[in-house]
């Protein structure tokens, strides 16, 4: 096995370890290692976008998982290299919709109105989450970004919804859009409910995420499946999760949440 990093980062790093730590007999560099053991494929992971991208696009061999990518972006790299399809899997770094909306359904407790902002190029992903959501979680309004178009025009058409549910699509969700998104549905009483802990650090009231061993106990389910199967599995999103709440946007929003969401979780070995 081999790990293939783009950077040498903290958190690729932390990655990096958690994952040798695990799988102890796995390399780990930024280039493919061409020698390997004669008439066996390695099996490559690929530590967030770039490195998908270089492996994607090497002409390597051998079946790859991605980690640590969002699932746009995951996407976005296997249009351009149609070849890989069916070689490649992935533990997404989104959290998983279903989970999204079940958080949703457990602070709110009851149906309501929520609104999902998407990019002109991850329209693609409405459909997985309209698969995620039931009549008694949400009624999910979607609305399209189009390219150079105000965000807060965009949140004008949505502000009849009690939330908006964030995605990691770099094209609405920016360094530049963030601050702007917070303020105006604060505003508007809106919740929006993140797609990571650093954003409901923010200001987003809640959402479920998935640490570093969450996702390497789930890539070492996928290996075992390959073992036994001789194929890969398809691409997920994370399964063991937690959820992250904000205390001080809920008290500001007049939102009880209950005691019962912050221990929303799922983890390796059943634990919840």
């Amino acid at each position: 096995m081999q790990i293939i990093t783009a950077d040498q980062s903290k958190s690729t790093i932390l990655i990096v370890d958690a994952l040798r730590a695990r799988f102890p007999t796995a390399s780990a560099a930024s280039q493919v290692n061409k020698r390997r053991p004669s008439g066996k494929l390695p099996i490559y992971l690929a530590v967030g976008p770039e490195a998908l991208r270089y492996l994607a696009t090497s002409g390597t061999s051998g079946p790859i998982i991605s980690t640590f990518t969002s699932h746009k972006v995951f996407h976005a790299v296997l249009d351009k290299a149609p070849w890989r399809a069916g070689a490649v899997s992935a533990v997404y770094a989104d959290p998983a919709p279903a989970q999204q909306f079940q958080l949703i359904g457990m602070i709110y407790r009851k149906p309501i109105k929520v609104g999902v902002i998407l990019s002109s190029d991850n329209e693609h992903i409405e459909s997985v989450l309209r698969r995620s959501v039931t009549p008694r979680q949400a009624e999910v309004t979607y609305e399209t970004l189009a390219p150079g178009e105000d965000i807060n025009r965009v949140l004008t058409r949505l502000a009849d919804v009690q939330a908006i549910l964030a995605t990691p699509d770099s094209a609405v969700y920016n360094a530049e859009t963030i601050r702007s998104i917070l303020v105006s549905t604060y505003r508007r009483n809106q919740a929006v409910i993140g797609f990571s802990a650093a954003v409901v650090k923010a200001g987003a009231l809640a959402s479920t995420f998935s640490g570093i061993d969450d996702i390497v106990a789930q890539v070492d389910e996928m290996l075992a499946e390959y073992d036994s199967t001789g194929r890969l599995p398809e691409p997920q999103f994370p399964k063991f999760f937690e959820a992250v709440v904000n205390e001080d946007v809920a008290r500001s929003l007049n939102i009880v949440i209950s005691e019962q969401v912050p221990k929303f979780s799922r983890k390796p070995g059943g634990r919840a």
